[in-house]
């Protein structure tokens, strides 16, 4: 279960140091292995969430 929320919080656009404080985990890096799982937002959406 735990994979499942990490992603679905990546998915979510949890605030990082929310997201890091309440999975406990210290670094970014640590994610870089469900990140493959996340969705990926087309690019019209990536450009959007950046502004």
């Amino acid at each position: 279960m735990r994979s499942t929320w990490l992603v679905h919080h990546v998915n979510a656009s949890t605030p990082i140091p929310n997201f890091l404080e309440a999975a406990g985990i210290q670094s970014f890096e640590a994610l870089d292995r469900f990140l493959v799982f996340a969705e990926r937002p087309g690019r019209a959406a990536a450009l959007r969430s950046l502004r």
